[in-house]
Protein backbone atom coordinates (compact mmCIF):
# COMPACT_ATOMS: atom_id res chain seq x y z
CA UNK A 1 0.00 0.00 0.00
CA UNK A 2 1.08 3.63 0.06
CA UNK A 3 1.47 5.07 3.10
CA UNK A 4 2.16 8.26 2.56
CA UNK A 5 4.10 8.35 5.77
CA UNK A 6 7.46 9.37 6.55
CA UNK A 7 8.39 6.32 8.81
CA UNK A 8 6.19 3.38 9.28
CA UNK A 9 6.61 1.65 13.05
CA UNK A 10 4.43 -1.79 13.43
CA UNK A 11 4.52 -2.09 17.31
CA UNK A 12 3.65 -5.99 17.90
CA UNK A 13 5.20 -8.65 15.19
CA UNK A 14 1.99 -10.48 13.91
CA UNK A 15 0.77 -7.29 12.71
CA UNK A 16 -0.55 -7.62 9.08
CA UNK A 17 -0.01 -3.89 7.49
CA UNK A 18 3.06 -2.61 5.75
CA UNK A 19 3.86 0.05 3.73
CA UNK A 20 5.30 0.79 0.37
CA UNK A 21 8.63 0.04 0.11
CA UNK A 22 10.36 3.03 0.24
CA UNK A 23 8.99 3.93 3.05
CA UNK A 24 11.40 3.46 6.18
CA UNK A 25 9.44 0.14 8.32
CA UNK A 26 10.30 -0.27 11.88
CA UNK A 27 8.81 -4.11 13.32
CA UNK A 28 8.86 -4.34 16.94
CA UNK A 29 9.23 -8.29 18.23
CA UNK A 30 7.70 -9.02 21.56
CA UNK A 31 8.43 -12.57 21.77
CA UNK A 32 8.63 -15.80 20.10
CA UNK A 33 6.24 -17.89 22.16
CA UNK A 34 4.66 -19.75 19.20
CA UNK A 35 8.41 -22.05 19.09
CA UNK A 36 7.15 -23.64 22.21
CA UNK A 37 3.45 -23.62 21.50
CA UNK A 38 3.38 -24.76 17.62
CA UNK A 39 4.66 -27.71 15.88
CA UNK A 40 4.54 -29.02 12.10
CA UNK A 41 3.00 -27.04 9.27
CA UNK A 42 1.90 -24.16 12.21
CA UNK A 43 4.96 -23.77 13.12
CA UNK A 44 6.88 -23.36 9.87
CA UNK A 45 4.17 -21.20 8.44
CA UNK A 46 4.81 -18.97 11.78
CA UNK A 47 8.15 -18.85 11.37
CA UNK A 48 7.97 -17.65 7.30
CA UNK A 49 5.14 -15.05 8.35
CA UNK A 50 7.85 -13.46 10.49
CA UNK A 51 11.07 -14.30 8.32
CA UNK A 52 8.62 -12.09 5.95
CA UNK A 53 8.13 -9.09 8.07
CA UNK A 54 11.62 -9.18 9.16
CA UNK A 55 12.66 -9.08 5.56
CA UNK A 56 10.82 -6.00 4.90
CA UNK A 57 11.96 -3.92 7.60
CA UNK A 58 14.68 -1.61 8.22
CA UNK A 59 15.04 -2.11 11.17
CA UNK A 60 14.19 -4.36 14.36
CA UNK A 61 13.29 -3.77 17.86
CA UNK A 62 13.03 -6.68 20.74
CA UNK A 63 11.41 -6.38 23.89
CA UNK A 64 14.61 -8.49 25.23
CA UNK A 65 17.88 -9.75 24.52
CA UNK A 66 16.30 -12.95 25.30
CA UNK A 67 14.07 -12.07 22.45
CA UNK A 68 16.58 -11.04 20.16
CA UNK A 69 18.54 -13.80 20.67
CA UNK A 70 15.49 -16.46 20.07
CA UNK A 71 14.95 -14.49 16.55
CA UNK A 72 18.14 -14.54 15.75
CA UNK A 73 18.39 -18.61 16.55
CA UNK A 74 14.90 -19.29 14.07
CA UNK A 75 15.26 -16.92 11.62
CA UNK A 76 17.44 -15.68 8.72
CA UNK A 77 17.53 -11.82 10.51
CA UNK A 78 20.46 -9.84 8.18
CA UNK A 79 23.18 -9.04 9.56
CA UNK A 80 22.61 -5.62 7.40
CA UNK A 81 19.27 -5.49 9.36
CA UNK A 82 19.98 -2.26 12.45
CA UNK A 83 18.77 -4.05 15.74
CA UNK A 84 18.53 -3.54 19.08
CA UNK A 85 16.27 -3.82 22.57
CA UNK A 86 14.08 -1.26 23.78
CA UNK A 87 12.65 -2.60 27.10
CA UNK A 88 9.00 -1.90 27.21
CA UNK A 89 7.92 0.34 30.51
CA UNK A 90 5.59 -0.46 33.10
CA UNK A 91 2.70 1.55 34.39
CA UNK A 92 3.06 2.97 38.60
CA UNK A 93 0.99 0.99 39.66
CA UNK A 94 1.89 2.88 43.11
CA UNK A 95 -0.43 5.72 41.78
CA UNK A 96 -3.56 3.39 41.07
CA UNK A 97 -6.45 3.70 43.99
CA UNK A 98 -6.67 0.04 45.47
CA UNK A 99 -10.02 -1.70 45.34
CA UNK A 100 -11.10 -4.75 48.03
CA UNK A 101 -11.15 -7.28 45.31
CA UNK A 102 -14.56 -9.60 45.25
CA UNK A 103 -11.99 -12.89 46.09
CA UNK A 104 -10.65 -11.93 49.60
CA UNK A 105 -8.22 -15.02 50.44
CA UNK A 106 -8.53 -16.32 54.22
CA UNK A 107 -5.02 -15.57 55.06
CA UNK A 108 -1.48 -14.53 54.32
CA UNK A 109 -1.34 -15.11 50.40
CA UNK A 110 1.09 -15.23 47.37
CA UNK A 111 -0.14 -13.50 44.34
CA UNK A 112 0.15 -14.38 40.83
CA UNK A 113 -1.65 -12.97 37.47
CA UNK A 114 -1.23 -13.69 33.91
CA UNK A 115 -3.31 -16.17 30.62
CA UNK A 116 -4.35 -19.20 32.45
CA UNK A 117 -2.32 -21.22 30.10
CA UNK A 118 -0.02 -24.15 30.04
CA UNK A 119 3.23 -22.14 29.08
CA UNK A 120 2.35 -19.80 32.52
CA UNK A 121 3.08 -22.81 33.96
CA UNK A 122 0.38 -22.30 37.18
CA UNK A 123 0.47 -26.17 37.68
CA UNK A 124 3.58 -25.89 39.87
CA UNK A 125 2.10 -23.43 42.12
CA UNK A 126 -0.64 -25.60 43.04
CA UNK A 127 1.90 -28.44 43.46
CA UNK A 128 4.11 -25.98 45.46
CA UNK A 129 0.40 -25.53 47.56
CA UNK A 130 0.87 -28.48 49.35
CA UNK A 131 3.94 -27.87 51.21
CA UNK A 132 2.70 -24.49 52.38
CA UNK A 133 0.29 -25.36 54.64
CA UNK A 134 0.62 -21.61 56.07
CA UNK A 135 0.07 -19.76 53.19
CA UNK A 136 -2.33 -19.11 50.45
CA UNK A 137 -2.17 -18.71 46.82
CA UNK A 138 -4.15 -16.15 44.56
CA UNK A 139 -3.84 -16.49 40.22
CA UNK A 140 -5.79 -13.79 38.27
CA UNK A 141 -6.12 -14.27 35.02
CA UNK A 142 -8.66 -15.59 32.47
CA UNK A 143 -10.29 -18.73 34.29
CA UNK A 144 -12.17 -20.11 31.17
CA UNK A 145 -9.80 -22.16 29.27
CA UNK A 146 -9.49 -26.15 29.71
CA UNK A 147 -5.78 -25.15 31.59
CA UNK A 148 -7.77 -23.48 33.98
CA UNK A 149 -10.70 -26.33 34.48
CA UNK A 150 -7.40 -29.08 35.63
CA UNK A 151 -6.09 -26.50 37.95
CA UNK A 152 -9.40 -26.44 38.98
CA UNK A 153 -9.80 -30.28 39.54
CA UNK A 154 -6.21 -30.35 41.13
CA UNK A 155 -6.88 -28.35 43.60
CA UNK A 156 -10.19 -30.09 44.65
CA UNK A 157 -8.00 -33.35 44.30
CA UNK A 158 -5.73 -31.71 46.59
CA UNK A 159 -8.07 -30.65 48.80
CA UNK A 160 -7.20 -26.82 49.24
CA UNK A 161 -10.30 -25.01 47.43
CA UNK A 162 -10.32 -22.54 50.85
CA UNK A 163 -6.37 -21.84 50.26
CA UNK A 164 -6.04 -21.23 46.18
CA UNK A 165 -8.49 -19.07 44.63
CA UNK A 166 -8.67 -18.52 40.70
CA UNK A 167 -10.05 -15.14 40.63
CA UNK A 168 -10.57 -14.63 36.83
CA UNK A 169 -9.92 -11.54 35.48
CA UNK A 170 -9.35 -8.36 37.57
CA UNK A 171 -9.35 -5.03 36.96
CA UNK A 172 -6.61 -2.47 37.66
CA UNK A 173 -7.83 -1.35 40.97
CA UNK A 174 -8.25 -4.89 42.38
CA UNK A 175 -5.32 -6.13 41.04
CA UNK A 176 -3.27 -3.33 42.72
CA UNK A 177 -5.10 -4.51 45.92
CA UNK A 178 -3.38 -7.85 45.71
CA UNK A 179 -0.15 -6.58 45.01
CA UNK A 180 -0.16 -4.49 47.99
CA UNK A 181 -1.80 -6.92 50.36
CA UNK A 182 0.13 -10.21 49.22
CA UNK A 183 3.24 -11.49 50.66
CA UNK A 184 5.20 -12.03 47.73
CA UNK A 185 4.70 -12.30 43.76
CA UNK A 186 5.48 -15.53 42.04
CA UNK A 187 5.79 -16.40 38.43
CA UNK A 188 6.65 -20.47 37.30
CA UNK A 189 6.24 -19.61 33.96
CA UNK A 190 8.30 -21.51 31.23
CA UNK A 191 7.73 -18.88 28.65
CA UNK A 192 7.99 -14.81 28.49
CA UNK A 193 9.36 -12.01 25.82
CA UNK A 194 9.52 -9.81 29.09
CA UNK A 195 7.85 -10.12 32.29
CA UNK A 196 5.71 -6.88 32.84
CA UNK A 197 3.80 -8.21 36.36
CA UNK A 198 7.26 -9.12 38.47
CA UNK A 199 8.08 -5.19 37.92
CA UNK A 200 4.67 -4.53 38.43
CA UNK A 201 5.57 -6.39 42.01
CA UNK A 202 8.63 -4.85 42.60
CA UNK A 203 7.94 -1.53 42.11
CA UNK A 204 5.59 -1.98 45.29
CA UNK A 205 8.69 -3.17 46.99
CA UNK A 206 7.26 -6.65 47.03
CA UNK A 207 9.56 -10.14 47.17
CA UNK A 208 9.32 -11.44 43.88
CA UNK A 209 9.96 -15.75 43.11
CA UNK A 210 9.92 -16.30 39.27
CA UNK A 211 11.62 -19.20 37.42
CA UNK A 212 14.81 -18.99 35.80
CA UNK A 213 13.72 -19.25 32.28
CA UNK A 214 13.47 -17.47 28.94
CA UNK A 215 13.43 -13.49 29.66
CA UNK A 216 12.93 -13.47 33.26
CA UNK A 217 16.31 -13.47 34.63
CA UNK A 218 16.95 -10.23 32.41
CA UNK A 219 14.17 -8.42 33.60
CA UNK A 220 13.64 -8.91 36.97
CA UNK A 221 17.99 -9.05 37.00
CA UNK A 222 19.40 -9.50 40.42
CA UNK A 223 16.96 -8.67 43.01
CA UNK A 224 14.73 -11.46 42.17
CA UNK A 225 14.67 -14.81 43.61
CA UNK A 226 14.85 -17.61 41.30
CA UNK A 227 12.99 -21.14 40.91
CA UNK A 228 15.90 -23.41 39.08
CA UNK A 229 13.24 -26.25 38.60
CA UNK A 230 9.72 -26.83 39.94
CA UNK A 231 10.27 -29.51 42.29
CA UNK A 232 7.84 -28.39 44.97
CA UNK A 233 10.38 -29.43 47.79
CA UNK A 234 12.66 -27.21 46.43
CA UNK A 235 10.44 -24.48 45.60
CA UNK A 236 9.84 -24.09 49.23
CA UNK A 237 13.25 -24.15 50.03
CA UNK A 238 13.95 -21.34 47.73
CA UNK A 239 11.09 -19.36 49.10
CA UNK A 240 11.48 -19.30 52.69
CA UNK A 241 14.98 -18.91 52.15
CA UNK A 242 14.45 -15.78 49.94
CA UNK A 243 11.87 -14.17 52.51
CA UNK A 244 13.56 -14.52 55.54
CA UNK A 245 16.83 -12.74 53.51
CA UNK A 246 13.66 -10.40 52.99
CA UNK A 247 13.00 -10.02 56.03
CA UNK A 248 16.10 -9.21 57.21
CA UNK A 249 17.69 -6.57 54.53
CA UNK A 250 15.97 -3.19 55.68
CA UNK A 251 17.36 -2.00 51.69
CA UNK A 252 15.58 -4.94 49.68
CA UNK A 253 12.88 -3.04 49.01
CA UNK A 254 14.17 0.33 47.98
CA UNK A 255 16.44 -1.99 45.67
CA UNK A 256 13.01 -3.37 44.11
CA UNK A 257 11.35 -0.17 43.80
CA UNK A 258 14.80 1.13 41.81
CA UNK A 259 15.26 -1.60 39.68
CA UNK A 260 11.37 -1.50 38.98
CA UNK A 261 11.69 2.20 38.04
CA UNK A 262 13.88 1.37 35.15
CA UNK A 263 11.29 0.05 32.96
CA UNK A 264 9.23 3.44 32.67
CA UNK A 265 7.41 4.62 29.52
CA UNK A 266 8.89 7.38 29.56
CA UNK A 267 12.06 6.11 29.12
CA UNK A 268 10.96 3.85 26.55
CA UNK A 269 9.89 6.64 24.23
CA UNK A 270 13.13 8.38 24.43
CA UNK A 271 14.89 5.20 23.28
CA UNK A 272 12.10 4.83 20.14
CA UNK A 273 12.56 8.82 19.73
CA UNK A 274 16.30 8.31 18.98
CA UNK A 275 15.46 5.40 16.88
CA UNK A 276 12.83 7.18 14.91
CA UNK A 277 15.74 10.18 14.34
CA UNK A 278 18.10 7.73 12.97
CA UNK A 279 15.84 5.98 10.63
CA UNK A 280 14.56 9.30 9.17
CA UNK A 281 17.98 10.81 8.44
CA UNK A 282 18.51 8.06 6.31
Amino acid sequence: MNSGYDLWHSTHQDSPYFPDKKTPYLLTIHDLNFLWEKSGMKLSRRLKRLEKRIGKATAVVFSSEFTRQTVLSHTSLAENIPSEVIYLGVAPIEEIVPETPKVLPSGPFVFSIGVIKPSKNFAALVEWMAHMPDLNLVISGNADQPYADMIRKRIVELKMEDRIWLTGEVGENEKAWYYRECEAFVLASKLEGFGIPAIEAMRLGKPVFVSNLTSLPEVAGEEAFYWKNFDPEEMKNVFEEGMNLFSRDPDKKDRLCRHALGFSWEETAKNYSVLYQNLLKH
